[in-house]
């Protein structure tokens, strides 16, 4: 049982006629007549899911083939051809399937070549799927991080202007503390007042009690 469901060739050319790959209903009847053709279809999905190049991997595999072998530029385009291979196999492997051999890539039947194209182009749908909910992710991300950013923002507006505020309080505090202080030695001094106009106000009522005393003596 495959992990994917199996295409017909019809689905499979508007597929990749969707993708504007040019491939023809004879060459996915007769793929080993047309091997050529399949394997740049092949690398052209590869290209598309997995971002690598033929030019890629020709870059990197020569450069690792000409340290390890003799007369390496007799083995170029080998070279390339077996790095390419293995980076289609693992590119199947990835889209679920694990048989993907030399034979699918030199010789390939139409039984395993539907099969093979049916893996990619459902792990293209699903991936280009993915795509979206990622780039709509990614939008809702982008979109909670200004809301954050805005938030901070007015956070910091705020708290400059309770510094502000409590700036301002604490001078309030201060002049309110000193006009206190004022009213403590108002009322002291009145109290003292009171005191000094109690103590004139006893001396005249004893002045009076005694003055007619004096005189009559």
């Amino acid at each position: 049982m495959f992990s994917f469901p199996l295409l017909t060739n019809d689905e499979i050319l508007t597929c990749l006629r969707e993708l504007e790959f040019s491939i023809s209903e004879e060459e996915l009847r007769d793929p080993e007549r047309h091997r050529v053709a399949i394997r740049v279809v092949l690398e052209q999905l590869m290209e598309m899911c997995v971002g690598v190049t033929r030019e890629d991997l020709s870059t990197a595999k020569v450069s690792v083939g000409r340290e390890t072998i003799c007369y390496p530029e007799l083995h170029e385009d080998s070279i390339t051809e077996l790095a390419m291979f293995r980076a289609v196999a693992d590119m199947m492997r990835t889209c679920g399937v694990a048989d993907f051999g030399l034979r699918d890539w030199f010789s390939p039947t139409p039984k395993r070549l539907r099969k093979n194209l049916s893996a990619v182009l459902n792990f293209a749908k699903y991936r280009e799927d993915m795509l979206i909910v990622y780039k709509q992710l990614c939008e809702w991300r982008d979109g909670q991080l200004a809301r954050v950013r805005e938030a901070r923002a007015e956070a910091d507006v705020a708290a400059r202007e309770l510094e502000v505020l409590e700036g301002a309080t604490t001078g309030d505090r201060r002049e309110a503390a000193a006009v206190a202080a004022d009213v403590d030695a108002m009322e002291t001094a009145a109290a003292d007042a009171a005191r000094g106009a109690a103590a004139a106000r006893a001396a005249v009522s004893y002045t009076h009690l005694t003055l007619p005393t004096i005189l009559l003596v």
